[in-house]
């Protein structure tokens, strides 16, 4: 089974990191569900605005700005991720402290780097 990674702060834009991870992703076999502030397609990957239902969601990992977080602390509990990954300028000690609460496995890196040196 392909494991599910959700993209919170995806974009279309090919210089973002979210955009290069969303593309590694996929190129390491996930499947991505991206979800940014406006829906898109990348031609590869639609973004969506809302984010839907998702069974068995392996790993979040967060593209977002801590004050744009909060909206999704609820979802993302519901989600119930094996582990949410929060990139560099992403580190919010409060989620963080909630998801752990909620058994959720939280993770301060970079998933770029995880995924090229295996770590994922």
């Amino acid at each position: 089974m392909t494991k599910k990674v959700l993209v919170l702060g995806a974009s279309n834009k090919s210089g973002r990191f979210s955009f290069l991870a969303m593309h590694m992703l996929m190129d390491h076999g996930y499947e991505v569900v991206a979800i940014g502030r406006r829906s898109d397609d990348t031609g590869v990957i639609e973004i969506r605005d809302s984010i839907p239902v998702v069974d068995n969601l392996y790993a979040a990992t967060i593209y977002l700005r801590p004050d744009y977080q909060t909206d999704y602390t609820d979802i993302l509990i519901g989600l119930k991720p094996e582990r949410v990954i929060f990139n560099p300028g992403t580190e919010n000690s409060v989620l963080s402290e909630i998801l752990s609460k909620n058994g959720i496995n939280v993770i301060e890196g970079c998933t770029l780097v995880m995924l090229q040196s295996g770590t994922f």
